[in-house]
């Protein structure tokens, strides 16, 4: 069974969603660092990706944006918690109508952990949280990219993390929304396995051009630093 809580750091006290804080969530906070400015977390559960940023030393403002409401709910009373209520603001809505709900291209980044999964699979009608959480039934691919290049201004970056075997279809929506992939890293659990994940940063308006970066693994001293806190 899932953990209620988990800790930030500094003893910060993170009240988790029906999704605990991952490997995902982790490493997406450090790919999308340095950040500036504002920043909107699309589908930001409660609130890990930005949270973790805010801790790690980002000075940017952050807007998260969550359809359910009770995860909407846990991201304000963990900001909150984190003493971050001047730096973090939480939208309950939805990121398909991200028009109502923020300002038109003022963000210079954008990060997401979308859901990976089609609609249907091994997830319960009836447990609706979950399908919204984790399937694309609310989110595809193209939602997502098209609220991400609304936010965005001209050059800003949208920084994802995703399943390795959905990257094609992840570049190639991107640019149909006019967002540049630019920089990628795998993820890998351990040398010499496949990776697991993948993290795309695109930018907006951007030219063709992408930087590979290394692959970090699971057993390295490298991520056992990003991920010390948990």
């Amino acid at each position: 069974m899932m953990s209620k809580n988990a800790d930030l750091g500094n003893g910060i006290v993170y009240e988790q969603d029906v999704l605990a804080i991952g490997t995902d969530s982790v490493l997406l906070a450090d790919f999308a660092l340095p950040a500036q400015g504002r920043i909107c977390d699309l589908g930001c559960g409660a609130g890990a990706v930005m949270l973790l940023m805010a801790l790690r030393g980002s000075s940017a403002r952050f807007d998260g944006v969550e359809l359910r409401r009770e995860a909407a709910e846990k991201a304000r009373r963990n900001v909150l918690r984190a003493g971050l209520s001047d730096r973090i603001s939480v939208h309950e809505g939805d990121l398909r109508e991200i028009g109502t709900i923020l300002e038109r291209g003022i963000y210079t980044g954008v990060v997401a952990n979308p859901p990976y999964q089609p609609v249907g699979g091994s997830i319960p009608p009836d447990q609706m949280e979950k399908q919204i959480a984790r399937t694309e039934c609310c989110c595809t691919l193209e939602n997502l990219c098209a609220a991400a290049a609304y936010l965005l201004k001209y050059g800003g970056k949208f920084s994802v993390v995703y399943p390795p075997e959905r990257l094609s279809a992840l570049m190639r929506v991107m640019r149909e929304q006019g967002i540049e992939p630019k920089r990628l890293r795998l993820f890998c659990r351990k040398q010499n396995a496949r990776p697991s994940l993948v993290f795309l940063e695109g930018r907006r308006g951007g030219r063709e051009g992408l930087e590979i970066l290394p692959s970090l693994f699971g057993d390295s001293e490298e991520f056992r630093m990003v991920s010390k806190t948990f």
